[in-house]
């Protein structure tokens, strides 16, 4: 399923693959995906930290616009794991992430889910790894959207996805 964007996160992901950023979008935009979709106040990105992806973090902010200091600060910024940032507000923040729980880039990019979105191929986490990230962070959100998924009967196909938070 893909998830219905606004306009302003369509602008802004097109951006980041039209300048060839490694990310996925994460949170409640991969949970519509998995076919339980609910309200969000944002779009939530995982990108990879490396020097080389922040420049292209960076170059697509600028396309994107309005925002040139921070895509002057992103470029060292980003670089690094455990940084984030939020690019205006509720209802409409984009958050930017270079780490998760319980997952690595490399492990979401890996198991990543395509979906296209108005011709453009977005890359989504999979299954799997939001799982893990979820039961990872153990928020009561994530205990919630966990259990949508379960009531969906979408977790039973992988015994471990069962199991829950240990």
């Amino acid at each position: 399923m893909t998830p219905k964007l606004h306009c302003d996160f369509k602008e802004f992901l097109f951006s980041l693959v039209r300048h060839d950023v490694k990310f996925v979008v994460i949170g409640a935009h991969a949970l519509a995906t998995l076919g339980r979709p609910r309200y969000s106040e944002d779009l939530d990105v995982f990108v990879e930290a490396s020097e080389q992806n922040a420049q292209r973090v960076s170059a697509a902010i600028r396309e994107f616009g309005g925002f040139d200091a921070l895509a002057n600060a992103v470029v060292e910024h980003m670089a690094e794991p455990d940084r984030m940032f939020t690019m205006g507000t509720p209802p409409v923040a984009i958050d930017v992430t270079t780490s998760i729980d319980g997952v690595t880039f490399e492990e979401a990019w890996l198991g990543r889910a395509v979906h296209v979105v108005d011709e453009v191929a977005i890359p989504f986490i999979g299954k799997s790894e939001y799982v893990r990230t979820k039961r990872a962070a153990d928020r009561p959100k994530d205990r919630a959207d966990l259990a949508m998924l379960a009531e969906a009967g979408l977790l039973d196909d992988d015994p471990d996805e069962a199991e829950g938070p240990e």
